[in-house]
């Protein structure tokens, strides 16, 4: 079984989610918006939305909101249908906000679109309200210049992507940033122009360098092993943690997974009459949506939005349990402060079934894990990875009130 691809009609893709919702605009001179859900379901976004920027797993829209007195970034709640204004008190100008699926908020505040104006990166808690701020901590480049820093991404880890510059008079130096959470890192050295565009849930980030009079270079930055990795076949459109990139070369546009191109255009089901033009955006599950000209028998239709969607992930009858087993010694036995369980070694068959498994556990930490594996479905690929992450966290947990540590 191949892609199967989804007509979204004569409106632009702006971004899909890891569950596979879309933002859509209309056409004209003040166009509507709309989420069109995973079921097929199109939902009018209110009229007071001018922009729409992203979309989460939790149904929230990250959007341009026009108010009474000016323009504002809120996050639209699709469930509730309110509206929740982000504010920096102190900074009126947010530059590119983008939202993750704890509900964090990154971007850039400042006093104004001078770069020299107190321009920091900040991430907003939608839970709490509060905010955290990230500063241009590293050394001036040169001694005596203004640094400012801009965040441009964050993952489901709290970790985020971004730049942070120096300007002396006409003189000015870049580098892509990583935070951790805590720390700054600079991924390169301090160029003419540098940007950090994207990262992923496997904290992988997309990169870029200009030099003066040298070239443009984008590059894949592994946050994990600090390796820098110049990408050269073709220009990066977008990356999943699947280790996926939709790419473009000469007007094209290509997917890279597995050590394999493929063009997006042959990924269409043979005779579904698709030329796609453009591709925007791609989530975990490889999901792609994108622009194109649709030919049918009743003539050609162009500027539709279109939903490229992979096959299935499939799990042969009867393998659920061995792979939840896998991945629960996996996680038991590999994390820290784990291993050792109610003052003692537990003997956990690494393969062996599930049941076996659960039951050499103790019993209040059996009692936590077993609504989680219940509950555990693996439709998409990145079903393993969610299912792997909620066992951590519960396993983790446990070990803090058990241990002291996790």
């Amino acid at each position: 079984m191949g892609y199967s691809v989804v007509d979204l009609g004569p409106m632009q893709p702006q971004g899909i989610s890891n569950r596979g919702d879309v933002i859509l605009t209309g056409s004209g001179l003040n166009p509507p918006h709309f989420v069109r859900l995973v079921d097929g379901t199109l939902i009018t976004l209110p009229s007071e939305i001018i922009a729409v920027q992203a979309i989460n797993n939790d149904r929230v829209v990250l959007a341009l909101v026009q108010g009474s007195t000016a323009r504002e970034y809120s996050l639209y709640n699709l469930e509730t249908n309110t509206t929740e204004p982000i504010a920096i008190p102190g900074y009126p100008t947010i530059v590119q906000p983008v939202l993750n699926n704890s509900g964090d908020v990154v971007g850039t505040a400042a006093k104004s679109l001078n770069v020299s104006d107190d321009m920091r990166g900040f991430i907003f808690n939608r839970n709490t309200q509060a905010v955290t701020w990230v500063l241009p901590t590293l050394p001036s480049q040169p001694p005596g210049s203004t640094a400012f820093l801009e965040l441009k991404d964050i993952n489901d880890l709290g970790h985020a992507i971004g730049v942070q510059g120096w300007v002396l008079g006409f003189d000015q130096l870049e580098v892509p940033v990583f935070y951790d959470g805590a720390n700054l890192r600079a991924v390169a050295n301090p160029t003419f122009m540098s940007n950090g565009i994207r990262i992923t849930n496997d904290d992988k980030l997309w990169v870029w360098f200009f030099g003066r009079g040298g070239p443009e270079v984008e590059a894949i930055y592994d946050a994990t092993t600090d390796t820098l990795t110049p990408f050269s076949n073709g220009r990066i459109v977008d990356l999943n943690a699947n280790g996926q990139i939709l790419l473009e070369h000469e007007f094209n546009y290509y997917l890279q997974s597995g050590g394999f191109i493929t063009a997006v255009s042959d990924l269409f089901p043979s005779g579904s009459g698709w030329s796609p033009d453009f591709a925007f955006r791609m989530n975990d599950s490889g999901a792609i949506v994108g622009w194109g000209e649709l030919h049918t028998n009743a003539g050609s239709s162009a500027g539709r939005g279109f939903l490229l969607s992979p096959p299935p992930l499939r799990i042969p009858r009867g393998k659920r349990d061995d792979i939840i087993a896998i991945i629960l010694w996996g996680v038991i036995n590999c994390g820290p402060g784990v291993a050792i369980i109610g003052g003692h070694l537990v003997r956990i068959p690494p393969h062996g079934p599930l049941n076996e498994l659960m039951a050499a556990l103790p019993e209040a930490l059996r009692n936590e894990l077993t609504p989680v594996i219940k509950d555990a479905h693996f439709r998409e690929p990145t079903d393993v990875r969610d299912f792997r992450r909620r066992v951590t966290s519960v396993i983790s947990s446990y070990s803090r009130r058990t241990f002291g540590r996790s």
